[in-house]
């Protein structure tokens, strides 16, 4: 009940963060930089009117690039959680001393490869947004301050050297040849891994909203 209590908390966070860039703001790596008038011909535009177009372009597809982030994000958290769920109970089978199934076996890989690659894909989708307003005169710089931005990509940095450690141990478990001492250490290992990873993970979308 209690996990999932948290994951329900999670996503429903996650729900209500925005979908787009906000009207005057967009968020450049952890600095909050104010858009430039792009009309035309407009007086107070910071901007070259040849690249007001080009940057139109980029404002769009970061946009659809980072709705798409947070929509596969969220997407991500019930099947994560389902993962290490699984992983728990297989665990408790262990050392309850009870057979797992093979069925059991594939389906907390067949979630683990699944989380993964919706991992994968939803970091690589905020990595690789382009920046509009970028080095543009007229927006404002990074600054010392720590805002939400900051805090969501160090949580960023921090679950996704988890996830490598995650895999790592994932991958020993399954194909290393290990004595059964050596087996259960990195068995349970993995265990507290994976539901680190999910809570920093839901941590993350959660700063990101409110912070």
């Amino acid at each position: 009940m209690r996990v999932r209590m948290i994951g329900w908390a999670a996503v429903l966070t996650l729900v209500v963060a925005p979908l787009g860039a906000a009207a005057d703001t967009v968020d450049d790596g952890g600095a909050a930089l104010v858009r430039p008038d792009l009309r035309i011909g407009a007086a107070e535009t910071a901007v070259d009117p040849e690249d007001a177009e080009r940057i139109r372009r980029l404002v769009k597809t970061r946009r659809g690039m980072m709705t798409a982030h947070q929509i596969l994000s969220i997407a991500l958290l019930p099947v994560a959680g389902a993962t290490a769920v699984m992983g728990t109970v297989n665990r408790a089978m262990i050392d309850a001393g009870e057979p797992i199934s093979a069925g059991q076996l594939n389906a907390h890989r067949a979630l683990a490869i699944s989380s993964g690659g919706m991992y994968v894909t939803t970091g690589l989708l905020a990595i690789t947004a382009p920046h509009p307003y970028r080095g543009l005169a007229g927006t404002s710089g990074a600054s010392g301050k720590m805002d939400s931005s900051k805090v969501h990509a160090q949580l960023a940095i921090v679950h996704a050297m988890i996830f490598g450690a995650l895999i790592a141990t994932g991958l020993i478990d399954r194909y290393a040849p290990l004595p059964p001492e050596a087996y259960q250490v990195i068995n349970k290992v993995h265990l507290v891994e994976g539901w680190a990873w999910f809570t920093l993970v839901a941590i993350s979308g959660v700063t990101i909203s409110f912070y």
